[in-house]
């Protein structure tokens, strides 16, 4: 049962370490928007329900709402009710309810590594609102794809769950429609163009799709490293393949987002050879394609794992 209720919370309210990067681009701009749907406007009415933890300030059935639509801060308490609507709440230890101090030290565990939070909430034509909710933390290690094992949270009718870099999203709604689709996508293509997504090391294949466009081609295991370019935007690629068990280079290239083709793409000449490679990212899997120029042959199609 979980009893760690508004009391315990609020005693660990307190500023969290500042984001570099701004979470506030979850915000999709209006005219990304269909038409119906748009940031819900502020509540007015308020209640005060009073329960076994003291006093509980209830807006619109939202529990201690947010000072603004859409919200992203680094406080505490409001950052450690965004994350428990993502992961859910933790089973608290067995035995006798827990004491005030007890009860704050298992609140924090929330706020843990957390380094930015946001929430915003969207009306729409269906008349379903759409709720985003995000954390991002200092490792992306901690950015899951699913829920910690054990949580236990109320899941509504369509959500989408997406890793963003450090940060995991929610998108959630009762019911799936033209304002949850868009915001869905919205969220997605900045997965996408994220390149932090990218960064890493990455395992896999690069296998000939038209030997007759280049007969030369052979089929290889291959390494990809990505690293910060020396701007922003752009991520340094250092490509290897591996022969008999080791690492040997294949080059290194520059390469930036396409918004257009929803891809990251570079150009690559050589005095035999013209050739624009495409990557694209779905969370910890790579897919791609080289293809040769002017004719555009696909002569390579890549699928990575990243490590």
């Amino acid at each position: 049962m979980i009893r760690t209720g508004l009391a315990a919370l609020m005693m660990v309210i307190a500023p969290i370490a500042a984001l570099a990067q701004d979470l506030g681009t979850l915000t999709v701009p209006g005219d990304r928007l269909p038409a119906g749907c748009g940031p819900q406007a502020p509540v007015q009415t308020t209640r005060v329900l009073l329960g076994q933890q003291g006093p509980m300030e209830v807006r619109n059935g939202n529990i201690a709402p947010y000072p603004s639509n859409p919200w992203k801060g680094t406080d505490r308490f409001l950052a450690s009710l965004v994350r428990r609507s993502i992961d859910g709440s933790a089973p608290e230890p067995d035995g006798p309810p827990l004491d005030p101090r007890q009860a704050a030290a298992f609140a924090r565990k929330y706020v843990e590594h957390v380094e930015e939070a946001y929430a915003a909430t969207y009306s729409g034509s269906s008349g379903s609102p759409v709720s985003v909710q995000a954390v991002r933390f200092d490792s992306a290690s901690l950015a899951s794809p699913e829920p910690p094992a054990g949580n236990t949270r109320v899941r509504r009718g369509a959500e989408q769950r997406i890793v963003l870099g450090k940060a995991v999203v929610l998108v959630s709604a009762d019911r799936a429609g033209e304002c949850f689709d868009a915001i869905v996508s919205h969220v997605r293509a900045a997965a996408q163009q994220d390149p932090s997504q990218l960064i890493g090391l990455w395992r896999g294949t690069s296998t000939c799709t038209d030997r007759v466009a280049a007969p030369a081609c052979q089929d290889e295991q291959v390494v990809y490293e990505f690293k910060p370019g020396a701007k922003a935007g752009v991520v340094h690629w250092v490509a290897d393949k591996i022969v008999n068990g080791k690492r040997e280079p294949m080059g290194e290239l520059d390469m930036e987002y396409d918004r257009t083709e929803a891809c990251w793409k570079v150009e690559f000449t050589s005095p035999r050879t013209k050739v624009v490679w495409r990557l694209a990212v779905d969370g910890t899997h790579m897919t791609g394609t080289a293809r040769l120029l002017p004719g555009n042959e696909t002569v390579r199609k890549v699928d990575l794992r990243k490590q």
